[in-house]
């Protein structure tokens, strides 16, 4: 079950806090200096595209869909470290963390800027990844599981998968419910990748894990 308003609120405090304590702190009034601000937002993220440096940051309401994706509220600190594990061609830096005009806490997230030579990706080609390399079985008609975590927001219909000119495939921004607490699921994930990838992930990894880590110690 997805964390209570309390909880999240709660939570969302005490990371606001710890980021102005440790420098991670971003003012609501500098988003505006990240690039040009798409016109319609993402259901959970504001998106500011910043051309110049082929970049997309992406002001992420880390609750926005909190019943859909049943997580604790401490866990969505780990989502986009997740993402970064299952799809590597989109991933995600942390740049700073902020707060909506009414205090509740955001995520700014760095993500590259894919602006040309791409086109919507097949469905035919999105369940065979999903299938085949990520071996995630159908759940029902709208998600792609396992025992640890669910995948969707990854229709055809959309434009958040998108295929090169040689068939790679790019998982700009789906939705990921974890079955079990994010901690396990990473873990589970780190284990099946062989030791190259292990090490080449480490870096994004370690550095969500020290601040995990220095935050629930300095906010106890």
């Amino acid at each position: 079950m997805h964390g209570t308003r309390a909880e999240q609120e709660a939570f969302g405090n005490r990371l606001i806090d710890y980021a102005k304590k440790n420098g991670l702190y971003r003012e609501p009034a500098a988003w505006g200096s990240f690039g040009e601000r798409k016109r319609k937002p993402s259901g959970e993220c504001v998106v500011y595209i910043d051309e110049a440096n082929e970049r997309v940051i992406k002001v992420k309401d880390p609750y926005a869909k909190a019943p859909m994706k049943g997580h604790a509220a401490s866990d969505a600190i780990f989502e986009h470290v997740v993402h970064n594990i299952l799809f590597p061609n989109t991933k995600y830096r942390l740049v700073g963390i902020s707060n909506s005009p009414i205090g509740d806490v955001r995520f700014m997230l760095e993500q590259h800027y894919m602006k040309d030579g791409f086109e919507p990706a097949t469905q035919k080609d999105i369940d065979k990844y999903l299938s085949d390399t990520l071996s995630l079985n159908k759940e029902g008609k709208y998600w792609y599981g396992n025992d640890y975590y669910a995948i969707t927001d990854v229709d055809a219909a959309s434009d958040n998968v998108l295929a090169d000119d040689n068939g790679n495939l790019f998982f700009i921004d789906p939705i990921i419910k974890f079955k079990k607490p994010a901690t396990e699921v990473i873990d589970n994930l780190l284990q099946s990748m062989s030791s190259t990838e292990r090490t080449n992930f480490m870096e994004t990894y370690s550095l969500e894990q020290t601040l995990w880590e220095d935050f629930i110690r300095n906010a106890q």
